[in-house]
């Protein structure tokens, strides 16, 4: 974990040019990377199951946006046209 510590510390130094900033930043990822345990067969089946479960919750229309829309049609449109306003005449 200390070389983790010591890659990345070097992102927070003065760097002459963007070679040593991207050097240093692959270095850290790399030790980050090293570092990093692999994921166990559980872990890996945890994580395709969350990926199922976003995957059909992305697809599901939104509560509150449902609401808003509801809303709008009652408000803007409430007979259903666009122009039935109160007040106004549509041609």
């Amino acid at each position: 974990m200390r070389s983790v510590q010591l890659a990345f510390g070097r992102l927070d130094d003065d760097a002459a040019d963007e070679a040593e900033i991207a050097q240093a930043t692959e270095d850290a990822l790399r030790a980050a990377a090293q570092a990093q345990a692999k994921a166990s067969a559980e872990e890996l089946r945890l994580l395709d199951t969350l990926e199922d479960w976003a995957r059909r919750a992305s697809a599901r229309p939104d509560a509150k946006a449902e609401a808003l829309f509801a809303y709008l049609e009652r408000t803007c449109r409430p007979k259903g046209r666009v122009g039935s306003l109160p007040g106004t005449t549509s041609a």
